[in-house]
């Protein structure tokens, strides 16, 4: 039965082009939207998990407090052997130290008169972890130069531009050390580095974090430490158990500034995003099945407006209406399927290009959001729900379109059939 109504709809194109037109196009941009969306939340948040929040993090409860303002009189101390015991007890995860701190970057003269200044946003990391240089993409990013080594820093590429400062220029660093007192130190440019955000491409610096201990006066501290899964993805349920076991062993400790966990999907402003990104996603489905539901109703009633006089035949022949009927939706899976098929495909080519080429956004950002780590480039992600998106609601919309207009069927009168007919 199937391969013989599949044999009209091939011979009869009137009754199957136009149905796999809109389902094949409505398709394809679900499933373009479904894996541009999906990727732009994953870039939110991996570069949020990257450049800020790790998997995991620990602070002290009084830094945690007031970590807008970074303050490093409030940081960890003693990071080495706290990271060398989180090591042994949590081995799934990679513990990294960051100083995070701003100040002036003063370019002075021959005589040693202030040329220029700018404020930075200085991040140090510990060079010796591969993976660090990888998070903050800087392998990727370097455009000169080489990696810091002792006195020396990473510059962005914006900032050296906006200053006119080249490699190996000497330049002054001046902040603030972990006890409020003034810390001024002399540098040298050991390379230019963009970030792909704009927020520290204007201003950025990096340092080994050696030198900012030494810089700042935090002997074996860090701002925070981060902790990241082997497997890259973040695991609530083990975040949710590592966080309340090292809580409470810190809600017992008499230390002056007792430490604490906080995990990804604590921070409100990240969970409301990805919560965002789910709704969008189940509302943007929803509203193309809508609307090829009701474009398909309206051409399987023209479709029955010109099989009129097909269908009074067969039921005029003893065929009953619900065999009319499951034949009806029998046709609307077959070219459901092709077209879903179809536009499945031709969504993803574009889709493919995204994940591998991704859109800048650098300009279309406002100055307001500049300040925020969002990525300039925003990639596409292919996933099982992208393929998912794309099969299963063209699907839906062309059988419930079909199911809809059918219904007429029902409406025929056996007594005027053969009436119809004779006219």
């Amino acid at each position: 039965m199937i391969h013989f109504l599949f044999l009209g709809l091939w011979r009869d194109k009137h009754r199957s082009l136009f149905p796999i037109l809109v389902v094949a196009a409505g398709t394809s941009l679900c499933v373009l939207l479904q894996a541009w969306m999906d990727g732009e939340m994953n870039s939110i948040v991996d570069h949020s998990v990257n450049f800020q929040k790790g998997h995991v993090r620990i602070t002290t409860k009084a830094y945690q407090e007031f970590e807008d303002q970074k303050p490093n009189d409030l940081a960890v101390l003693g990071s080495n052997s706290l990271i060398e015991g989180l090591a042994d007890e949590v081995p799934n995860l990679n513990w990294a130290p960051r100083i995070y701190f701003g100040g002036l970057l003063d370019l002075g003269d021959e005589s040693g008169e202030t040329l220029k200044q700018s404020p930075i946003l200085g991040i140090a990391i510990d060079f010796d972890l591969n993976q660090e240089t990888q998070r903050l993409s800087l392998d990727k990013g370097l455009t000169r130069g080489h990696f810091p080594r002792n006195h020396e820093v990473l510059v962005s590429v914006d900032l050296m531009e906006q200053l006119g400062l080249t490699l190996d220029d000497s330049i002054t660093i001046i902040s603030s050390t972990m006890d409020g007192s003034m810390a001024v130190a002399n540098f040298k440019i050991s390379g230019s580095v963009t970030f792909g955000m704009k927020a520290l491409d204007r201003s950025g610096i990096v340092l080994d974090i050696r030198e900012a201990r030494s810089f700042l006066n935090m002997p074996d501290g860090a701002s925070e430490i981060l902790g990241f899964f082997d497997s890259k993805r973040f695991n609530s349920e083990a975040s949710l158990k590592l966080q309340q076991n090292f809580n409470d062993m810190q809600d017992q400790s008499d230390e002056s500034f007792p430490l604490t966990m906080s995990i990804l999907s604590d921070d409100p402003d990240l969970s409301m995003m990805m919560s965002l990104g789910r709704w969008m996603n189940i509302i943007v489905v929803s509203a193309f099945v809508f609307i090829m539901s009701i474009i398909l109703w309206n051409a399987g009633l023209l479709n029955g407006l010109r099989r009129h006089g097909e269908f009074g035949l067969r039921l005029a022949l003893g065929e009953s209406a619900k065999t009319i009927y499951q034949n009806l939706i029998v046709e609307s899976i077959i070219i459901g399927v092709i077209g879903a098929i179809l536009g499945t495909l031709l969504g993803l080519i574009p889709s493919y290009y995204l994940q591998e080429n991704g859109l800048n956004i650098a300009e279309m950002m406002s100055t307001d959001l500049a300040t925020i780590v969002i990525a300039d480039t925003i990639y596409a992600r292919i996933s099982g729900a992208t393929i998912v998106v794309g099969l299963v609601p063209g699907l839906i919309a062309n059988c419930l379109g079909a199911a809809i207009a059918g219904r007429a069927i029902f409406k025929r009168s056996t007594a005027q059939l053969f009436k119809e007919l004779e006219q």
